[in-house]
């Protein structure tokens, strides 16, 4: 990232409770740390490269990503999750696989 983004990245970190902050936190309490981002995708220009700098920027690691999917919005509207409206369509696979990727980060550091 740019210096000067990265400098009003880090302002607004700084000045705005964000999961971040939370997670440092739990991290200084000893009960939680950042296992890395999950991309989940909005097609806007450069989204991966700048999720990827982000990352970089908070020492972490992209575990996983998510395509955009109108199947989301839909499953919200019946009151479900996406994998109880439409468990057999694509986008519920890419869940169980961020699922998976998840716990093998996970399982790698020993943290569950």
């Amino acid at each position: 990232m740019s210096q000067s983004v990265n400098q009003e990245l880090i302002e607004f970190l700084d000045n705005s409770p964000t999961c971040f902050q939370a997670v440092e936190n739990f991290r200084n309490r000893g009960y939680a740390s950042l296992g890395g981002l999950i991309l989940n995708r909005r097609n806007v220009p450069r989204e991966e490269e700048k999720v990827r700098e982000l990352a970089e920027d908070f020492h972490t690691q992209v575990v996983g990503t998510l395509s955009r999917s109108d199947l989301v919005l839909a499953a919200e509207e019946q009151g479900k999750t996406l994998l109880e409206a439409y468990p057999e369509s694509e986008m519920a696979g890419e869940y169980r696989t961020l699922a998976e990727q998840i716990l093998n980060a996970c399982r790698e550091d020993g943290t569950c």
